[in-house]
């Protein structure tokens, strides 16, 4: 799993302080919950940057299915193919809760960056996000469900998590249909792999309905699953067959 180091929280640090002093470029703006930032196939040369609040990043598949690819938080950038000359939207940006953003011509904003000599942040941002997409890929590939749903919750704890006495705390409610979504299955199979993992002291849901992921416990699980102690054992048992068919119709892979 791909840490975020010390550098990317500091370059977020640096842009929000950026916007602050520059705000006669940017424009803030607020996103009802639920509400699109905007829509595949819109033409919008801006690039976002989050004051407060989540956003998901969607794509739908020709069938109109949704895979989500990222929930993006509080010092995230987001709508960055627009920086290529990609202005014309092949993903949707939806508000998971009320959001304050910072809306900037896409132009506008590489000749900021230029000007404070903040482009190798930039640069070391994306790869991070391309890293953390090529993870995602990867396990919609390699992974069963189950696996994919340990690797998503582990992925929403970094991104959302507050740490708790338990471990990791994600106070944003992120829907069964959402983490469908992002794994590549049922809402049913997610329900029952997420009664396995409550009954495995794995996670948890507080009394305000929050995850508490128990990280090194889910890690340690994760493990075995990927690689069992008795290879000799596991091979005994029956598999099902369902490791990379229930993540492809959500991407809209034939």
């Amino acid at each position: 799993m791909i840490e975020h180091t010390g550098q990317l929280d500091q370059f977020k640090l640096q842009i929000k302080e950026l916007f602050r002093k520059e705000s006669f470029i940017c424009r803030t703006i607020k996103v009802p919950k639920h509400d699109h930032v905007y829509t595949c196939g819109e033409n919008d040369p801006m690039v976002y940057f989050i004051e407060r609040g989540q956003v998901k990043v969607l794509l739908l598949s020709a069938e109109g299915k949704e895979c989500l690819l990222a929930i993006l938080t509080a010092g995230d950038i987001f709508g960055e193919l627009s920086l290529f000359g990609q202005c014309v939207r092949v993903d949707t940006a939806v508000a998971m809760q009320d959001v304050v953003l910072k809306q900037i011509p896409s132009r506008s904003f590489m000749n900021l960056l230029k000007r404070e000599s903040m482009l190798e942040g930039l640069v070391q941002y994306l790869v991070a996000r391309v890293a953390e997409q090529q993870e995602v890929i990867t396990s919609l590939l390699t992974a069963n469900s189950e696996q994919r749903l340990g690797m998503t919750l582990l992925h929403l704890a970094r991104r959302l998590g507050k740490n708790d006495p338990r471990s990791v705390r994600i106070e944003q409610k992120i829907s069964h249909e959402e983490l469908a979504e992002m794994v590549g299955t049922t809402r049913p199979r997610i329900g029952i792999f997420l009664k396995r993992f409550r009954e495995l002291g794995l996670v948890e849901l507080s009394r305000e309905r929050h995850f508490v992921i128990r990280e090194g416990k889910l890690k340690e699980y994760l493990a075995k699953l990927a690689f069992p102690e008795d290879e000799s054992l596991e091979m005994q048992k029956p598999r099902q067959q369902e490791t990379v068919e229930p993540a492809f119709p959500t991407l809209g892979i034939s």
